[in-house]
């Protein structure tokens, strides 16, 4: 598609409804060296922090908890996040739901700064459910008074309460202080930075799983956690964007757009830049330039959020 027929088309804005680096043709140059710059521009906060003293943590000490329906492309997406980073394919777990347990998927980029391993930590939660779900898997159906995630099981995955692959609901004791460094580090590195839901774009979303969400935005406002919302399989919405060469007019999209226009309104209004489409990878086997540029800037953005609570809480550490 030219440049010409793409701003006649009746699917396109004029002009992005959402900026990255720059405004018009600017915002299409997504190439190779975009690519390398924004996975630096993930990294750096690591280098910075380093350099303010031994103490501070960096990113590898960031965990980010991962919630999602069945089906939805969460684990998927946590391993596009690898394959972006990694610039290959690769897979960080076995899809299928689980009912009880959590799993931690380490993702390490491929570059080093500063001769330090920089790695980050996201929590596969188990899925989300409705009503109808739950009785296929299990066979039962659910006790009306009896929600499927509770109020106190995400209050103590938020606060990071997660240990042997579980949830524990009774909190743990703070460790005997060692040193004021030690101390520092132990506090912070056990907790949440951030939460990430995956839903399919244009998904509408079940009374029952509402619920659910509205319990994962309560426990993350108790914890003081920004939520990111992030819509895969963009190109069910947008065939158009199936198409690696035409992912970079995902922002120029007006159906893209009006799916992260009804998210934030399913979703009690969340801001929609925190809203986030993206294409995974699933069929493909080679990494790809476009949709590791649209993958990085939504790992850029919830890092950014991550990393900005994770000094607040280094600061109240340090302030005790």
């Amino acid at each position: 598609m030219d440049w010409y027929n793409f701003l006649t088309s009746s699917s396109y804005t004029r002009s992005s409804w959402r900026t990255t680096d720059g405004e018009g043709k600017q915002n299409m140059r997504w190439n190779k060296r975009k690519e390398v710059a924004l996975t630096k521009s993930i990294l750096v906060w690591d280098l910075e922090d380093y350099e303010r003293g031994e103490f501070m943590v960096r990113k590898n000490k960031v965990r980010i908890l991962v919630f999602g329906l069945s089906g939805h492309g969460k684990t998927s997406l946590l391993s596009s996040f690898t394959t972006a980073l990694k610039k290959r394919v690769v897979h960080t777990g076995l899809c299928g739901e689980r009912d009880e347990g959590v799993d931690k998927v380490v993702i390490k980029p491929a570059m080093k700064i500063d001769k330090q391993e920089v790695f980050f930590t996201f929590v596969d939660m188990p899925c989300l459910e409705d009503e109808t779900d739950h009785a296929l898997a299990h066979g039962e159906k659910r006790d009306e008074d009896t929600p499927l995630i509770t109020e106190d099981y995400l209050k103590a995955a938020m606060q990071g309460n997660i240990e042997d692959g579980a949830v524990q609901l009774k909190e743990h004791k703070a460790p005997r202080k060692r040193s004021e460094n030690y101390y520092n580090v132990q506090s912070y590195t056990n907790k949440i930075c951030c939460a990430v839901v995956v839903i399919k774009s244009g998904q509408q979303l079940t009374d029952d799983i509402r619920k659910q969400l509205n319990l994962v935005f309560r426990a993350a406002a108790d914890s003081k956690i920004q939520v990111h919302i992030v819509l895969t399989n963009i190109d069910v919405s947008h065939p158009d964007l199936k198409f690696p060469t035409y992912l970079k007019n995902v922002f120029w999209s007006k159906k893209i757009q009006k799916d992260v226009q009804d998210m934030s309104k399913q979703l009690w209004g969340i801001a929609e830049n925190c809203i986030h489409p993206v294409l995974t990878y699933t069929s493909e086997t080679e990494s790809n330039t476009e949709m590791n540029v649209l993958l990085l800037y939504t790992l850029r953005n919830i890092l950014n959020d991550a990393t900005q609570h994770a000094e607040t809480l280094i600061q109240d550490s340090l302030n005790r």
